[in-house]
């Protein structure tokens, strides 16, 4: 219940023209059948707390300056489907407490999807039975967005 109120502020949070671009990434968001790799992308960049203009190259480098590693072909492939696997993983990278929260193959192997879909499933990020070369939807991008916030807010008062 509180990931849909999360997801309802995020798309009615009102100021001025930031404000409205950004209701329209989440409108746009939510109504795709399959998200894409500049979704996650901008998703996770949002949640690191990108405040600027909608361009994948910038959002990925406050991913890198912000320490979030993620595969650097993913910048290759922008326009490709994403899968629950890799969501999931990019989002455990960007949570501050990732290393602490994964289990020990998820930290041996940080860039397996494998690993990452269970830890994400372990921390509520994915449901369970998901699988991990499952292409996501908009919605479902949306919705692991709102459990990463509620999870940030939960620990530290804010997300990040």
């Amino acid at each position: 219940m509180r990931t849909i109120v999360i997801i309802l502020l995020l798309l009615t949070s009102g100021l001025t023209g930031w404000a409205q671009s950004e209701n329209d990434f989440y409108r746009d968001m939510i109504k795709k059948p399959v998200a894409s790799k500049e979704d996650l992308v901008r998703a996770v960049a949002r949640f690191r707390g990108y405040r600027g203009p909608d361009m994948a190259q910038e959002e990925a480098q406050h991913l890198l300056n912000q320490g979030v590693r993620f595969r650097k072909s993913i910048m290759k492939a922008i326009r490709a489907p994403v899968t629950k696997g890799e969501a999931v993983n990019l989002f455990l990278n960007a949570m501050d407490s990732a290393a602490d929260q994964r289990g020990l193959m998820g930290r041996l192997f940080t860039r397996s999807v494998r690993y990452a879909a269970r830890d994400g499933m372990a921390q509520k990020l994915l449901p369970s039975g998901s699988y991990a070369h499952e292409f996501m939807s908009g919605a479902e991008l949306l919705a692991m967005l709102g459990r990463a916030v509620e999870q940030a807010q939960k620990k530290g008062g804010a997300a990040p």
